[in-house]
């Protein structure tokens, strides 16, 4: 196996061991038939990681860990746009489910989660965090390049947290109270990485 192999299957091997041992806990806790839905939402992932990992474009190079400067770049800013952006969502979408009086725990939760890794990454970066990437940024008059570089790595971590959870919580919680909410959350991440994509592509 070649360099650019070995490179263009770590996405998608983090992703099915990742899935694996989500669906082995899920296994003990509630039995195989919810550990299902789970092992297809990490297989599914994965396996698009995969192809994407051999494309030549900029999506390819950034999947299959082999960006450049410029590419690491735009894969920091999008990941912190999708995850802002699906804080945000979370956020609303709790209100919004008190207001009609729906279940607005998953909505509540994962913005709660999004919270607390995103103040947890704010403070690791700003004392012990080393970050890289290239970021290409225009400091703002109160906020050093620095600075900038913090929050969008929170941000993208705080967002891949929150993903995480959702994709797996919907697929556990199938035809449960909460699966819906959590797809829906899964989903709009999804849907800000690819916009996000091509917001910064072109900056």
């Amino acid at each position: 196996m070649n360099a650019f192999e070995r490179r263009r299957l770590r996405a998608p091997a983090l992703t099915a061991a990742s899935g694996l041992i989500l669906a082995v806990g899920v296994v003990v806790a509630a039995g195989w038939v919810a550990a299902v839905p789970v092992a297809v939402a990490a297989a599914v992932p994965a396996a698009a990681y995969y192809w994407l990992g051999g494309r030549d474009a900029d999506v390819g190079a950034m999947v299959g860990a082999r960006a450049d400067e410029r590419q690491a770049a735009i894969r920091v800013w999008v990941r912190a746009f999708a995850g802002l952006t699906l804080l945000v969502v979370a956020a609303v979408g709790a209100i919004v489910s008190a207001a009609a009086g729906r279940a607005a725990w998953p909505y509540a939760a994962i913005a709660g989660l999004g919270a607390v890794c995103l103040v947890a990454s704010l403070a690791y970066y700003r004392t012990r965090g080393r970050l890289t990437g290239g970021l290409a940024i225009e400091p703002g008059p109160r906020l050093d390049e620095r600075e900038v570089a913090v929050v969008l790595h929170a941000l993208q971590l705080a967002g891949i947290a929150m993903f995480v959870v959702s994709a797996v919580g919907g697929a556990a919680l199938s035809g449960r109270t909460g699966d819906t909410a959590l797809r829906i959350l899964a989903l709009a991440f999804v849907v800000a990485l690819a916009a996000g994509l091509l917001i910064f592509r072109r900056r």
